[in-house]
Formats: structure tokens, C-alpha cells, sequence
């Protein structure tokens, strides 16, 4: 495989190259390919690919993209892979002309280091033969992307390093022609004014030379007003003069070419070099960063001048590196060297560098007076001439960088104050500012986080603090040793060099003995390095408040936090407990990632266990009993604020309240933000059985609103060996039936029958008729769900009986709604309706939104399947905001919508809901739904035309619900499938369907769905056998639906006969059933099934009515 993204975006493979047809999949491919082997979110991605389209539609059409995409890729499909949250291109070395034009280009440079100019030229040249025209010429979305630029200045880069080896090889009458046409290309760039200004002065052209020099000067002067840069400048000076430093020496006897000239920094007469050079060594493991590095390095370059050009009076002198959470060992101080030996060449004066001990074991912070000591004895000042004053010192230290362009390194700050005195004046010197706490003081700095390393750049910088061949990139065992170490860089380099020096030890041999190790801070250690008492050094300045709460927030179990849970870990008010975490945070000991919500790294995390196992058992015991009543009590009343819309008499945790609330939406906002934190509580090993199971379901009421329901499941199992631990039969039996619901939406129907039926089995032993009611209902609702129609009818009717002898009208509402649901599935809608209407005059008058909604569903459906096409819409519209709090019923309204523009003929807008529909319930995890839809998208798209997406979509349906094992789906699934199969004249297979989709449905009892694979078997036969064959098929379905009254199935079915008369030679017989189902078509409101049933009618037949549908 070659990938091509230097010129038009193309593939190549040994068999020739690959067709990617379309400007949105060669976008997709080069999108990736520009981060190949790197996760591209599926919203980047979907946003490159249709800027502001909702993202419910970008979803699809992503996928329906990236599947194309593997298409046009053949044999090769599998190099393209879905990892959450997007799509990633594998691509080996060698096989992406970027990858290699970049090692082309930095062997290029490694061999003009080392002096050997024949290879550098050679390896540029190879390096630019690559280029094929402007990159990704033919994909129009990307030209403006920063990548793109960086490339177009990369080769821009490698060009003018190919003729500085050219004229180091005595070339320059090769170059010069070429050197003109570029500086017309890029009329800005002095270096190529430079190498011609050399390459004519070589040639003997000097008045040339000096001609270029003074055409650059006018052109800079006129458009910029200033002078060439001072090394164009210089080399001007020197050709003036004759110097003989730019003149090639000459051969010597017998040399083939002439020897390797001086240096190209050594051809312009350079100043001293100053003395000042304190940086520390720049090391070699440097890894990752770079996004980084670049921010900052631009950054101090735009408000520093250098490369970018003159300082900028207006701009600050400071950049300040701090990392998000602050901790040692994140790499700040690797961070800035790197960046200040990047920048050095920028500030010829001197570069400073100073450790001001901020955070140091064992050592106090370095005060200002101190510091300005150093550094004005670094300048060259002798200590007598160092005034004693702190004051006097700044002003003579401020004075001496007046009007010098020199770098200064301020490491481990601890605070403004310490910094504020040691920063230049005047614009023109960079100072770089490393700190573990937020220095917001310093106002006009430019602030720069760090956070730990990507995967990536971890598993990379494991590789080279290990040592060649020690650890393998792919190595699973190196990413978990880099995912232990939180991809802190202190950290994993201490592992690697346990790896380094122990040259036997296998890398997943350390990582199992770390894994088994009670205490993994101690193994973060070696003869200089401590991961425990860089935490310490943080730590320990801090008041005792805090280092108590530090210690405490170790026995979080959840992966944040708040005020209100930090209050109750203290037994303390809520802003007393907000000002200590937004202290810890300030001394990044906590990492913020949205507004009052903080966490731990992981290693913080261990270290803070560590210090809570120091402290009081009893006190620990006592603010973690604190957290679990906060959590428990604020759950339980946060979901009664949430239900009725009040929290009665809600729990109060002791000094510290729950969150105050006022409405539904402050309650869900609560459980949103606690979820994660509240199934860690259920989770843990010491919660008693009465904060369990009350826990459990305040949780699994949120999880069956709102999702996702695989995490009902074990909730409620939890909630259940609790009741049973407790002997609560009342409690056992209502666990019993949210498992069974838990259960029967996910498709596990037998699972829900056994628990409903044990619900049942208890309600009826202690004489609960409510429970009773209820296990009765949901038990019928199951039984339904599979093919014992009538048995579950049974069961429900039993439930009403109860509840009208009990008086609970709220309860009878409900179970009417679902009643409906399943005459709905039977194709009883005449039955639907009448059911309905009972159930919303109760919920009307109790004010229940939630069965209003229910039974305003089951109505919308049963009046579409009646053709009542002008009711619908006002049903559905009331339904949605009943729902409009609960997610999964709100999709359920939205794919309605759906099918009523579905069948009005207006499909794009019929997509749009059903994805709605779809995105809600695959984030919920409700299979069911998840099936229906996908079966939907599948008919809009064969309609459309697009048969291969509707098989695909038919395939997912149909698998769904096996998976789910819901009969209804199944068989709308498989009569979907035929009708595709018809579509690509498979016919064995799509008889196959048909009849599986009927059995299903008859055994079930589900007319609707018999009627919908009668008529499709019906087409199956004349497209295979001819309109003759299918005319007695046609007029049986046909009597039979008249029996039932469906008019849509009807209209299916009379166009199908009318359509079969007319080809075998009974016009007069075929026009009047195909008028039949205009007449029922246009009642419906459907368009599209008017035009395209008026298409079948003979020519002779048409009125003008036909042909002049919307009049003249």
C-alpha cells in the first residue's frame, strides 16, 4: 500500500491504484491518513465533513462514509478501524509519503550536521521528488488546515536545505535560475534572496549580488517599512567587502569534488558569541510535547519577537508553564529548557537559569533578594557591586537587561511574589516561569497547562528511558506500565530505568510484580528520584485543613468530587470545604476539569490513601459514614424532587446540607453530574444493606429514565440480595419487578418472565392487591413480548380487574397504556382506541403526564395504521411533551414522527427523527428501540433507492433483535429484509425471510405484522413468477386485510393487484383498485404513494386530474 496525500489524495497497491470516488471519501481518508495510527474523534470528523449539520445525522452519515470508504479500500478495508470515540487508519512505515518525505528530510538534516553535504542534497532531493503538486490538491476541506500549511513550510524548508548543500558543493551556477523563480514564488523569504545573493557572488556575478540585495531592501521598505533581517544584512556587508570567507576554497589535487566549505552561520561575519549560557542540557529523552512546545514556542515568539520579528511594545515579555493539576514530576521544567534551547538563537545576549527551590524536599525557597544576588553576578556584576536592598537590586538588574534580547529561566516558583522581581522591564527578554500552583498574580503572563502525557507519548517515552530494544511500542505491557504511572513523565521514567538497568526484567514481568504490590508509591523511587516526596514537598506547605482534606478525598470511591461531598467528608459548611479544594487546587494537588467538579491523579490518589491510612481509623470511619450519607440520602431526595416535583421532608447531611434545588432539572442536573460517584458507592465492599438497597433504587430510577439501561441490571441485583439479606418481602418483591423491567429492555424476556412471576408469587402471600396489580401488568407485558399474545392479555386484564376493585386510578391509567401497547402489536386498533380513551381521561384527571404519554403513543400508532393521518400529528405533539423528561419514551414519540413523514412521502425529514429516535436509545442501551429504528432507516433508504445501505440496515435490525429476543422486532426485521432481497432479485432468500417473518408473526398473534409480510410474499411472487401468478395471492391478502380493516396495508395491497390487472390485460379492473388506493393514499396525506400509484394507470385511463394533480 502506498497513500499519496502530496498532490491528489490516492492510493496505490501492487494490483494498480485504488479508486476513491467522492470528495467526502477522499476528505475522510485524508483526514485520517494526516493522523494515521492516531484515534480522529467521529465529531471532528463529522464536522470536517458537513460543518454545521446536527450531529444526530452526522452520526449515520459518518458511518455510511467510512463504510464506502473501506469499500473503495477492498482486500485493504480493515486498515480503517471504529476505537471510541472515532475511526483509525493503520498504516505501516513506509507506506504514507509524508512519513517518508519526513525521514527523507531529517536524514537530510542529520547529514549536513555531520558535514556531508553529497548526502544531504541527495536525501532532499528524494525528499522533494515525493511532491505531486499541491498536497491533498483534490480535497477542498482540508487546504486551510494547519497541517496542510505545515507541510507546504516543510517543503518550502526543504528546498532551501537541498541548495544550501548545492552550494556547498560548488553548485551555484546550478541553482541560480531556480533561486529566481522561487523568490517570485515567495517574495518574503530572505533566505532565498541570501543563497543567491551567495550563488551569484560564487559565479563572479557580484554586481548581481549586490542587485538583489537592493531590490529586497526596496520591497521590504515599501511594504513593511524595515530593514532585511541582520543576517541578509551581514552577507550584503561581506560581499561589499570581498570577504573571503564566502569563496569556496579550492580543490585539492585529485579530490573528485571539492571538499566540504565552512559552515553556512561562519559565511556571515557573526558578533561574539556572549558568555551567558546556563541552561542545563537538553535531554535526549524529550518526547511528546509537541503541540505543546509549538504553543509555547509561538507564543514567547509572538510577544517576544525572534523569528516572528520585532517585539511587540504591546505585548508581554513572560510565558508561564503550569500544568492543570499542578503535580510534580508533569514535566515542566523538561518542558522549558527544551523550549528555551528551541529559542536561544532568538536571544544572542545570554540565557539565564535559575532554581528557585518553590517546591524542593529538604530545601526553603530561594527568596527574590537571593535570586537577584545570582542573577546579577551571572550578568558579570562583582558582589561589592550588588546593592543590599532588594528594590535597588530589581532596578539595577532591570536596568542591565534594558535594550538585550536575553532568555531567562525561572524555575520551581512558588509564588507571584517570589517571580515578580526577577522579570524584565521592557519587552525584549523571555522569561519562562515554571510552578506547581497557578501563578495568576503575574497579570499579564501567558499561561500554558500541562496535563499528562497522551498514550502515545507515554508508551514513546517508556520506550526511550528503557533503552534500545527494551520495550516494543505495541507492547500491551508497556501501556499498562504507562497507564499505571497515570503517564506521569516522572513517573515512567523511573520505570524505565528500573527497565535500563535490569536488563533481564520483561516489562510485563514488572508490571505484573507492580500489580500485585500493596504499596505502588514505593516502587516510584531510585537513588535520586521519589515520586512520595515530590507529592510531599506540595503537600506539606499547606494548612492543616487541607492536608486533612487531601488525606481524606483518598477514600472518595467515585472519580470526582464536589464541595457538598468535600463538606461532608469534613463534617464542615460548604464554602469552608470550597475554599480548601480550591486551595489544593491552586497548588495543583487537584485536577479541574469543569467549574467545581475536581479530581485526583491517579498516583495523587494513591498518595492521598496513603496519608489517610496514617490518620485516625476512627476519624476516617466517621467522615466516610459523612460521604455515604450524603450520597444515599441526597440520591433518594434528589429523585423525589425529580417525580413529583418535591423533596418532602429531605435528608439533611450533618454541618453540611445537600444541594439546594428548585425544580426537576436541578435534580437530574445533580444525577448527571453524581452518577458516576453513586455507582462506585453501590459498588464498594463495606455499604450495609440498607443504604444499598436504598442507593440501588433511587439509581436504577434515574438509570430507567434516562439510561443506560445495561447498568439496571446489576443494580437491581444488588437491590435484591439486599432485600433478601434485610427479610423485607415488600422490598423483595418491588426489586423483583424493576429486574424483570431491567431485564425485558434488554431483550431478556425470559429472564423478566421469572422475575415477575416471583414478584407475583410474593404480592399474593403477604396480600399486597397493589403489587399484585402491578407484577400482573408487567408480568402480561413480557409474556406478550413473546408469542403468547393472548396469555399476556390474560395477565393485564387481571391487573385492571384489581385496580378498579382497589380504587387506584393512577395505577389503572398505566396499565391501560400498556393494554393498548399490546392490541397494537395484535392489530386491534379499533380495540387501541377505544382503550385509550379511557386511560387518558384518568391521567388527565390525576394530572399523570407520564401515562398520558403512554396512552397518547399507543393511540398515535394505532390511528396512523388506520389511516387517520390528520390526527396524528396534534397526538404526537402532546405525547413528546409529556415525555419531555424521559428519554427513551421522548425517542419513541420521535420515531413516530418519523413513520408519519415516512409515509406522507416526505423521507428525508422521516430520516431525521428516526436518527433522533436512534441516537437517544443506543445511548440509553435500549435494544428494542435501538432494532425498530434501525428497521425504519432501513425502509426510507430502500425507498429512496439505496438498496445496499437498506440491507445493511435491515441486517443490523434483524440481528438487534435476536440479540434481544423480541419476536416484534424480529419479524418487522425479516419482512423488511424480503422486500430489500426483492429488490436485488434474490429471490430464494427473500421467500426465506418473508415466510420466517410470517411463522413469527402468526405464532405471536401479531396481525399487523402477518398482514405486512402477506403482501410482501405477494410481491416476492410477481417479481419472480409474473403478474398472472400473483393475481390470486393478491385478492386473497386483499380480503383478508379487508376483514381486518388496515387501510395502509390495503392501499399496498390494492396497488399491488390493481397494478398485476392491469399487465395481464384486465385494465378496467386494475384502474379501479388503483383508483381505490389513490382515494386512500390521498386520505392519508401521503403524496408520494399518490404520484407514484397515478404512474401505473394506463395511458388511456388518465383524467385530467392525473396528469394535472395540483391544477394548471
Amino acid at each position: 500500500m502506498q497513500y499519496v496525500l502530496l498532490g491528489p489524495v490516492s492510493v496505490n497497491t501492487q494490483a494498480g491504484p485504488l479508486e476513491i470516488n467522492g470528495t467526502l471519501r477522499r476528505t475522510l481518508l485524508a483526514a485520517l491518513l494526516l493522523r494515521p495510527n492516531q484515534v480522529v474523534s467521529a465529531d471532528q470528523l463529522a464536522e470536517l465533513l458537513w460543518g454545521d449539520r446536527p450531529r444526530v445525522s452526522a452520526t449515520t452519515s459518518l458511518y455510511n462514509q467510512v463504510m464506502r470508504l473501506r469499500q473503495a479500500l477492498g482486500p485493504h478495508a480493515g486498515r480503517i478501524r471504529a476505537v471510541p470515540p472515532g475511526y483509525v487508519i493503520d498504516v505501516e512505515p513506509g507506506e504514507l509519503d509524508t512519513s517518508v518525505f519526513a525521514e527523507h528530510r531529517a536524514n537530510a538534516a542529520q547529514a549536513a550536521q555531520a558535514g556531508d553535504w553529497e548526502t544531504s542534497s541527495r536525501e532532499y532531493a528524494a525528499a522533494l521528488d515525493l511532491w505531486h503538486g499541491e498536497p491533498l490538491a483534490d480535497v477542498p476541506a482540508l487546504q486551510s488546515a494547519a497541517a496542510i500549511q505545515q507541510l507546504v513550510e516543510e517543503r518550502i524548508l526543504a528546498v532551501q536545505g537541498r541548495i544550501e548543500a548545492d552550494l556547498h558543493l560548488a553548485r551555484h551556477d546550478q541553482v541560480i535560475g531556480e533561486l529566481r523563480t522561487l523568490i517570485d514564488r515567495h517574495p518574503w523569504r530572505e533566505a532565498f534572496y541570501g543563497q543567491l545573493m551567495l550563488a551569484l557572488y560564487r559565479a563572479g556575478r557580484q554586481p548581481e549580488a549586490l542587485d538583489v540585495y537592493r531590490d529586497l531592501r526596496r520591497a521590504i521598505a515599501a511594504e513593511f517599512a524595515v530593514e532585511p533581517g541582520e543576517n541578509v544584512r551581514s552577507l550584503h556587508t561581506g560581499i561589499l567587502r570581498s570577504d573571503p570567507c564566502l569563496a569556496l576554497p579550492a580543490a585539492e589535487p585529485g579530490a573528485d569534488q571539492p571538499p566540504a566549505p565552512l559552515p553556512v552561520e561562519l559565511y556571515v561575519p557573526l558578533p561574539p558569541r556572549p558568555s551567558i549560557r546556563q541552561l542545563p542540557a537538553d535531554t535526549r529523552a524529550f518526547t511528546g510535547r509537541e503541540a505543546e512546545l509549538d504553543t509555547l514556542v509561538g507564543a514567547a515568539r509572538a510577544g517576544g519577537g525572534g523569528e516572528a520579528g520585532p517585539p511587540d511594545a504591546d505585548a508581554s515579555p513572560t510565558v508561564v508553564i503550569s500544568a492543570i493539576n499542578g503535580m510534580g514530576g508533569i514535566g515542566k521544567t523538561t518542558l522549558a529548557v527544551r523550549a528555551a534551547h528551541r529559542l536561544a538563537e532568538d536571544y544572542p545576549d545570554g540565557q539565564l537559569f535559575i532554581d528557585l527551590h518553590g517546591h524542593s524536599a529538604d530545601l526553603d525557597p530561594i527568596s527574590s533578594q537571593d535570586a537577584l544576588d545570582y542573577l546579577l553576578r551571572s550578568l558579570g556584576l562583582e558582589p561589592k557591586a550588588i546593592p543590599r536592598d532588594t528594590q535597588e537590586r530589581a532596578a539595577l538588574y532591570r536596568s542591565r537587561l534594558a535594550g538585550t534580547r536575553t532568555l531567562i529561566v525561572l524555575d520551581n516558583a512558588r509564588n507571584p511574589a517570589q517571580v515578580k522581581p526577577l522579570i524584565p522591564a521592557e519587552p525584549g527578554c523571555l522569561v519562562l516561569v515554571t510552578s506547581r500552583n497557578l501563578l495568576t498574580g503575574l497579570d499579564d503572563a501567558e499561561l500554558l497547562s500541562l496535563d499528562a502525557l497522551s498514550p502515545d507519548e507515554a508508551v514513546a517515552l517508556l520506550s526511550t528511558a528503557a533503552g534500545p530494544g527494551r520495550v516494543s511500542e505495541d507492547d500491551p505491557a508497556a501501556r499498562g506500565l504507562t497507564e499505571w504511572c497515570g503517564r506521569l513523565p516522572l513517573a515512567i521514567r523511573i520505570i524505565g530505568a528500573r527497565l535500563r538497568h535490569r536488563p533481564m526484567l520483561a516489562p510485563e514481568a514488572l508490571l505484573a510484580a507492580i500489580r500485585a504490590d500493596c504499596d505502588p508509591l514505593a516502587l516510584l523511587k531510585d537513588d535520586d528520584r521519589d515520586i512520595t516526596r515530590v507529592f510531599a514537598s506540595s503537600l506539606d506547605v499547606l494548612p492543616k485543613a487541607e492536608r486533612q482534606l487531601f488525606a481524606r478525598l483518598g477514600l472518595v470511591p467515585g472519580p470526582d468530587f464536589d464541595a457538598l461531598a468535600a463538606a461532608a467528608l469534613q463534617g464542615a459548611e460548604v464554602g469552608e470545604a470550597e475554599h480548601q479544594l480550591e486551595n489544593l487546587f491552586e497548588h495543583s494537588l487537584l485536577i479541574q476539569r469543569e467549574e467545581g467538579r475536581y479530581r485526583l491523579h491517579d498516583l495523587l490518589r494513591a498518595y492521598a490513601r496513603v496519608r489517610a491510612a496514617a490518620c485516625d481509623p476512627a476519624e476516617n470511619e466517621a467522615a466516610w459514614n459523612r460521604l455515604l450519607d450524603y450520597y444515599v440520602e441526597t440520591a433518594a431526595a434528589a429523585w423525589a424532587l425529580y417525580l413529583h416535583g418535591t423533596a418532602g421532608s429531605r435528608p439533611v447531611t450533618r454541618n453540611a446540607s445537600g444541594p439546594a434545588r428548585e425544580d426537576r432539572r436541578d435534580a437530574k442536573a445533580w444525577f448527571d453530574a453524581e452518577q458516576e460517584n453513586l455507582f462506585a458507592v453501590f459498588g464498594h465492599a463495606t455499604l450495609e444493606p440498607k443504604r444499598r438497597l436504598a442507593l440501588a433504587l433511587s439509581l436504577n430510577a434515574y438509570v430507567n429514565a434516562f439510561g443506560p439501561f445495561d447498568r439496571a441490571v446489576p443494580l437491581l441485583l444488588g437491590a435484591l440480595d439486599a432485600a433478601r439479606t434485610l427479610r423485607d418481602p415488600a422490598e423483595e418483591l418491588n426489586a423483583l419487578r424493576r429486574l424483570g423491567q431491567a431485564y425485558h429492555m434488554r431483550g431478556m424476556i425470559g429472564d423478566a418472565i421469572a422475575c415477575f412471576e416471583g414478584s407475583l408469587a410474593i404480592a399474593r402471600r403477604i396480600g399486597d392487591r397493589l403489587a399484585e396489580a402491578r407484577a400482573l401488568r408487567t408480568l402480561g407485558w413480557s409474556v406478550a413480548a413473546t408469542t403468547e399474545t393472548a396469555l399476556g392479555l390474560g395477565y393485564i386484564e387481571q391487573a385492571v380487574e384489581i385496580l378498579r376493585e382497589i380504587g387506584n386510578l393512577s395505577d389503572e391509567a398505566t396499565t391501560l397504556a400498556v393494554l393498548a401497547g399490546i392490541t397494537n402489536h395484535d392489530g386491534r386498533f379499533e380495540d387501541t382506541v377505544a382503550i385509550t380513551e379511557r386511560a387518558l381521561r384518568l391521567s388527565r384527571e390525576l394530572g399523570d403526564e407520564m401515562s398520558e404519554g403512554m396512552a397518547l403513543f399507543q393511540l398515535s400508532h394505532a390511528v396512523q395504521a388506520l389511516g387517520r393521518f390528520d390526527e396524528v400529528e396534534p397526538i404526537l405533539t402532546r405525547a413528546l411533551h409529556c415525555y419531555r423528561d424521559s428519554p427513551n419514551n421522548m425517542g419513541g414519540v420521535l420515531q413516530e414522527i418519523g413513520r408519519l413523514w415516512m409515509r406522507r412521502g416526505r423521507l428525508a425529514r422521516a430520516r431525521e427523527y428516526i436518527e433522533r429516535a436512534l441516537e437517544i436509545f443506543t445511548r440509553t442501551g435500549f435494544a428494542i428501540g435501538i432494532g425498530y429504528a434501525y428497521g425504519e432507516l432501513g425502509r426510507i433508504r430502500l425507498r429512496s433507492g439505496d438498496v445496499d445501505t437498506a440491507a445493511r440496515l435491515q441486517q443490523t435490525a434483524l440481528r438487534t433483535a435476536l440479540d434481544a429476543a423480541a419476536p416484534y422486532i424480529e419479524t418487522f426485521a425479516r419482512t423488511n429484509t424480503g422486500y430489500v432481497l426483492i429488490a436485488r432479485q434474490e429471490f430464494a432468500q427473500a421467500q426465506d425471510q418473508l415466510r420466517a417473518g410470517l411463522d413469527i408473526a402468526t405464532r405471536a398473534g401479531f396481525l399487523h405484522s402477518q398482514v405486512e409480510a402477506r403482501v410482501g410474499l405477494c410481491a416476492l411472487v410477481r417479481a419472480r413468477d409474473g403478474a398472472a401468478a400473483a393475481l390470486a395471492p393478491y385478492r386473497e391478502v386483499l380480503e383478508f386485510i379487508r376483514t381486518w380493516h388496515h387501510p395502509v396495508e390495503l392501499a399496498a395491497a390494492l396497488v399491488g393487484l390493481g397494478r398485476c390487472e392491469v399487465e395481464t390485460g384486465d385494465p378496467d379492473a386494475g384502474v379501479a383498485h388503483l383508483r381505490e388506493a389513490i382515494s386512500l393514499y390521498a386520505r392519508m396525506g401521503s403524496d408520494l404513494d399518490v404520484a407514484e400509484t397515478r404512474r401505473l394507470l394506463p395511458a388511456d385511463q388518465l383524467l385530467p386530474a392525473d396528469r394535472f394533480p395540483h391544477g394548471c
